[in-house]
């Protein structure tokens, strides 16, 4: 049996869902966080972290992060990772949970 590669990568392409054959697939890295609360006390960032099962993420940590913040977050992931994670937190009670770059 003949493969020709350049339908099976076009066909990947299309399964991974990064894109159409026609367009151009480019793998997002893992640079994205789902946040489900940021805080000024690391206490209370680590209260939510806990009832969500996430980690603290030190802002100060982050170049695409405001500086002197504590986040309860997952990550990083890709963009549609982080996506679900944060619906996730919108199922556990966090309706403002958001998406963020983290650098």
């Amino acid at each position: 049996m003949r493969i020709c590669i350049k339908t099976s990568l076009a066909a990947l392409t299309m399964i991974a869902g990064l894109g159409t054959a026609g367009e151009r697939a480019v793998a997002e890295p893992g640079a994205w966080f789902a946040i489900g609360g940021c805080y000024q006390s690391s206490a209370a960032a680590n209260r939510q972290a806990a009832r969500l099962g996430v980690n603290v993420v030190d802002t100060n940590d982050y170049p695409n992060f405001r500086n002197g913040w504590y986040c309860a977050a997952i990550g990083p992931f890709d963009r549609r990772s982080a996506e679900l994670n944060r619906q996730q937190f919108i199922a556990q009670g966090v309706p403002d949970a958001y998406v963020k770059r983290g650098w």
